[in-house]
């Protein structure tokens, strides 16, 4: 598999878990509470960006100590 490949599965699987019913649950009721929209746009913001950093620092740490990630479908 190439790395455009590799990293278009890995978007298209991030898209997919960000469309999952608990995170649009919790998103959209966390945003719901705030009356300015820019608010709002911070808060799902900062939830995305807080998923990113995570999945890079494993991926990282992943990477170092050289595990294999096995995907079971």
């Amino acid at each position: 598999m190439t790395l455009l490949a590799t990293l278009g599965l890995g978007l298209l699987l991030g898209v997919k878990h960000a469309c999952d019913s608990d995170h649009l649950v919790t998103v959209s009721t966390i945003v719901a509470r705030e009356r300015s929209a820019w608010r709002s746009l911070w808060i799902g913001l900062s939830w995305g960006v807080g998923h990113t950093l995570t999945l890079l620092l494993v991926g990282l740490v992943v990477l170092y100590v050289g595990f294999g990630i096995l995907i079971a479908v």
